[in-house]
């Protein structure tokens, strides 16, 4: 395995693992300004320095209570009713912001780790070089003939065992990744596969995200893509279904897809448990998801 190719599976992983590891936050309650799975007086602070154009931490589909549009003193006070027990309003449109969730778990790996898949036209990029772990001898990262091996090899905050397998046309995950700041973990399983067409690739196959805090399986269905004169990834064609290892994994949601035609916008198409579907803009440069 040459350098470039080294490179591009260290960066890969380390953008999955950037995607993967996090706090769990899909089964939002409306008004959980900080997501701590319950709402206290705190949160009907952060709301009301939101609504005086304060600092806070507050989203517009968790802390707009009222259904609005927009986080007002109403909002607030309707939260702090709500953590003393009150009655109180609770109309957050919460799909949203589960959905955009989601999708955050996943953007690293779609921004950053496909564009070192060969015949994308984006391995120069991996010039960058991730072939030492942090903490020295505590650490290692092998290169074989056509693997990377990992243990507890730690890079960015991020402790990485496992290898990442690289063939003619398949890229394999087996690795176990850890959050050193939470403890919190994750393991990814499974295999990308693609189609080099020397300019851009075309991927299939499917990886499993698998932890304490949910399990959910990202799959690609012809996703091409390439990059453009300036050396930006761009999703050509095809698409990718995000959807939970069991009904409870993506709270309310069963699956979320996002089509690519080429453009700096994803549509995204949302089914919820009950089959009902909603649908969104994903500007793809910002992450800014937008309901249509």
């Amino acid at each position: 395995m040459g350098v470039i190719a080294r490179r591009y599976l260290m960066i890969s992983a380390l953008s999955l693992a950037v995607g993967a590891v996090g706090t769990r936050a899909y089964a939002q309650v409306c008004g959980d300004a900080d997501g701590s799975g319950t709402v206290t007086v705190t949160d009907g602070v952060q709301a009301l320095r939101a609504a005086a154009g304060l600092s806070s931490v507050c989203t517009l589909s968790v802390c707009d209570v009222d259904g609005g549009g927009t986080i007002t003193v109403t909002d607030g006070v309707n939260i702090l009713r709500k953590a003393a027990g009150l009655p109180s309003i609770d109309a957050c449109n919460l799909v949203s912001a589960q959905a955009a969730q989601i999708i955050d778990q996943v953007r690293p790996f779609l921004d950053v780790g496909l564009g070192f898949i060969p015949g994308s036209g984006a391995a120069q990029r991996a010039a960058q070089s991730f072939e030492n772990c942090d903490n020295g001898v505590g650490g290692t990262v092998e290169f074989t003939n056509n693997q990377v091996i990992f243990s507890t090899c730690q890079l960015g905050g991020v402790e990485f065992d496992g290898s990442i397998t690289v063939g003619s046309s398949s890229v394999g995950f087996d690795l176990t990744v850890e959050d050193l700041a939470t403890s919190e973990s994750v393991d990814i399983v499974g295999q990308i596969v693609f189609r080099d067409q020397q300019t851009s690739a075309t991927l299939g196959g499917s990886l499993g995200f698998f932890s304490n805090l949910g399990n959910f399986n990202l799959a690609f269905d012809n996703l091409t893509i390439t990059t453009n004169s300036q050396g930006q990834l761009v999703f050509l064609s095809g698409s990718v279904a995000i959807a939970g290892a069991t009904q409870q994994d993506l709270g309310s949601i069963n699956r979320v897809d996002l089509v690519f035609d080429g453009s700096i916008n994803a549509r995204v198409v949302v089914t919820l448990d009950d089959r009902e579907t909603a649908l969104f803009n994903l500007d793809l440069n910002t992450g800014e998801l937008t309901r249509v």
